[in-house]
């Protein structure tokens, strides 16, 4: 299946006040054509549902989040999945998206390939209630490269779902360079 990601064109604006300059920076992402084989995006959400079955949350059970992730440089093209834990101390939780790659950079694995991210109770709602939070954006980032893609879950009774490459996921994502 082709995948065809349109153009992104934000031109940014520059406000001068008297004693400071703000500048509201542009966006460009180029459109990007992408081939990837339909049953293995099917493959990849039906692992991330199935993983948000096994969320662990001693607080509620309304929250629930899985995923489910190829690894770009995993030689045997594996599906890992990984499901949210909600701690009773606040913050001491984990997204279902940092727990599984945590637990892959631990046996080596450094680039995603492709990840699909399911909330089975939030599939009717907007994208903005159904995609990573910031801190899985920015370690999504860490682990991907301009060939990764993220599918997050539209939910229906055939697969349906939503593409974001990394540009689209995170524009301005963080990379850590020394200084010389």
């Amino acid at each position: 299946m082709k995948i065809i990601l349109p153009p992104i064109n934000i031109s940014g604006e520059s406000v001068e006040g008297e004693h400071i300059s703000v500048h509201v920076p542009d966006i460009k992402i180029p459109k990007k054509i992408c081939e990837v084989d339909e049953d293995v995006v099917r493959s990849l959400l039906n692992a991330a549902r199935e993983a948000a079955e096994h969320f662990y949350s001693v607080l509620d059970n309304r929250f629930h989040v899985g995923a489910a992730v190829i690894m770009d440089d995993d030689p045997q093209g594996r599906i890992w999945t990984g499901a949210n834990s909600e701690m009773s101390v606040l913050n001491s939780g984990v997204c279902a998206e940092r727990s599984i790659l945590n637990y892959l950079s631990g046996k080596g694995f450094r680039k995603i390939k492709y990840m699909a991210i399911s909330l089975p109770k939030n599939l009717d709602k907007e994208l903005s209630y159904r995609s990573p939070c910031g801190l899985c954006r920015q370690t999504i980032f860490e682990f991907s490269d301009s060939q990764t893609l993220v599918f997050i879950d539209k939910g229906t009774s055939i697969s349906e779902c939503n593409v974001l490459d990394l540009d689209r996921l995170l524009p301005f994502g963080y990379r850590f360079e020394e200084s010389k």
